[in-house]
């Protein structure tokens, strides 16, 4: 939020009650008033017994007392260069002191200072000044004693100013932004400190948009319609508040209508802000400092119509993190295929091998964030999905994965993730079998539809969620796993072995007219030897066929075990 400034100087000038005499006049000046922030003071030497272009003879003793809260930072060093100096400062010239800091405050003699002389002096705030104003004063001592010390002070009002924004007002949820909307800031402006103040609040019409005049504040300075990146401003009387606390508050409307060019997943963001300085109206005109200044400004983000993720992308997913014991695929590319169907914000993911997909996720401007389980190398992967599309059109970004099988876990893995969308074309699918296979033989419940469906066998073991034969290695078994996609070309094979596994020793895929044609022979191209539990693939051309069914033939001395069986391919037009 924000906070304000007022700029303090008082010029007191001695009068001449006859004689030679010598006075000063002492200003102020500076940025904000925060803690570490640095107060330029300039005193000026005015001598009364000599003309402007005639040097005085003597020297002429300064003393400055600085307020508690701040402290000596620096003298200037300016002497070789006095001339350019004096013209940058509209100054006759400025002079070298050497200030020190005594019990009575900060002293400096200058050697023989021409009239209208000027020195510098920087102070740097040391603690948070609110609630009271800073004051300095300043002594240039009688060097005739006549007249006594001439005496100047300074103060710095300090006022605390805080602007909020936020939208208050849009024609649906902002999730749903569209081209078109107009958006409703309101800005409130409080003043944390016991003058009013006067200053000028700043808005900047956002990219993507334009200034809409009704509904918006009648004293802003933007005419209807003004483009992205006017700069309107508004002046603005604060009323006073309560010492350290904001009771009073003033509320400016900003309204603002989303161009038809604006780029989807782009945010709309509006900057507004004060000034660090201001008028406290009931002090003349002196300028008040704002000890806060990071409250003075405020950016506005909104989300704006989410970016068009749906339909299919070829995925390549590679671990680049992962613990001993589950690194095994560490930085070797997996590829898949993910398919995205979009409503809105919200999206449905699958085709990456996960339970119960499709997934959920949501998608917030150029961020799409989705995740869920899947059964991989005999456990169970959790897995969370944050992607960004950049401007070449890919997704990337990473996945965040644990895993855990059996007395193993793997904790804090990382995958990154490129995503480009699949081209115009036959679109690469992953199937999975669909009950209704029928085996040779079986001891597990509904025939061999243990095998239908996504992986749900976790570990390595007879269990009861895999299809096993009926007879332990006594003969050929074999498995017929139907699929249900018309015209569909297979160009590989996946099955899930989870028990005795490197027990198949044949694959024929059958087409719908019943012709069978086989892809693997254990005799031709030698045994499976797939882990346990483990995936066996085979993969070859794009079959010229459909495929309707795969017969899977095992032989095992044990009970072999298959939990799913999946076709890699596409749909082809008959």
């Amino acid at each position: 939020m924000g906070s304000l400034i007022v700029l303090a100087a008082a010029l007191l000038v001695a009068s001449d009650c006859g004689g030679d005499y010598d006075d000063v006049t002492f200003t102020a000046s500076h940025d904000s008033l925060e803690p570490g922030a640095r107060i330029t003071y300039t005193i000026t030497i005015n001598l009364d017994d000599h003309s402007d272009d005639e040097p005085t003879t003597h020297s002429v003793r300064v003393r400055v007392t600085l307020d508690s809260r701040t402290s000596l930072v620096t003298a200037p060093v300016v002497n070789a260069a006095a001339d350019e100096i004096a013209v940058a400062q509209d100054a006759p010239t400025v002079l070298a002191a050497d200030w020190q800091v005594t019990t009575d405050g900060v002293q400096a003699t200058v050697l023989a200072p021409p009239n209208g002389a000027k020195l510098t002096l920087i102070a740097e705030v040391n603690a948070d000044p609110t609630g009271k104003d800073i004051i300095a004063e300043v002594e240039l001592p009688d060097r005739n004693n006549n007249h006594g010390e001439d005496e100047e002070t300074v103060w710095i009002s300090v006022v605390d100013l805080r602007l909020a924004s936020a939208v208050t007002d849009a024609p649906g949820p902002l999730s749903e932004l569209k081209p078109g909307d107009t958006l409703t800031y309101t800005h409130t402006l409080t003043n944390a400190s016991a003058n009013e103040a006067k200053t000028t609040l700043t808005n900047v019409v956002p990219a993507g948009t334009t200034f809409v005049a009704l509904g918006s504040d009648s004293l802003w300075t933007c005419s209807d319609g003004a483009p992205a990146g006017t700069t309107c401003t508004r002046a603005v009387t604060i009323p006073a508040g309560a010492l350290g606390t904001a009771q009073l508050a003033l509320l400016i409307p900003f309204v603002v209508k989303i161009d038809a060019s604006h780029p989807p997943g782009t945010p709309i963001v509006n900057d507004a802000s004060l000034p660090n300085v201001s008028n406290v109206s009931n002090v003349g005109t002196i300028v008040a400092g704002d000890p806060k200044p990071g409250n003075n400004r405020t950016q506005t983000e909104t989300a704006f119509q989410p970016i068009d993720v749906a339909g299919d992308w070829n995925v390549s997913i590679t671990v680049t993190q992962a613990q001993p014991g589950c690194d095994a695929e560490l930085g070797v590319p997996r590829i898949l295929t993910m398919t995205i169907v979009q409503n809105g914000p919200s999206v449905m993911v699958s085709g990456l091998g996960g339970l119960a997909e499709p997934w959920t996720g949501s998608v917030a401007g150029a961020r799409v964030l989705f995740g869920g389980q899947r059964i991989e190398f005999g456990g169970l992967s959790t897995t969370q999905f944050d992607l960004l599309l950049d401007p070449s059109g890919l997704l990337v970004g990473a996945e965040a994965w644990t895993w855990v099988g059996g007395t193993q876990a793997c904790d804090d893995a990382r995958s990154t993730v490129i995503a480009e969308r699949v081209p115009l074309g036959p679109v690469v699918q992953e199937i999975f079998a669909v009950p209704g296979g029928i085996p040779s033989s079986t001891r597990s419940p509904g025939l061999g539809d243990q095998a239908a469906g996504p992986p749900d066998t976790v570990g390595c073991g007879d269990l009861p969620t895999a299809w096993t034969p009926n007879f332990d290695g006594s003969s050929f078994e074999y498995l017929e796993a139907l699929f249900a996609p018309l015209n569909f070309h297979a160009t590989a094979i996946e099955v899930y072995e989870t028990n005795s596994t490197g027990f198949i020793t044949a694959i024929d895929l059958v087409d719908s007219l019943g012709v069978y044609h086989r892809v693997f022979d254990a005799t031709i191209t030698g045994p499976d030897t797939t882990p346990c539990p483990g995936v066996f693939r085979v993969d070859f051309p794009q079959t010229t066929h459909d495929v309707a069914k795969a017969w899977i033939y095992t032989d095992s001395l044990g009970w072999e075990q298959i939990d799913a069986v999946k076709l890699i391919g596409v749909i082809v037009a008959p």
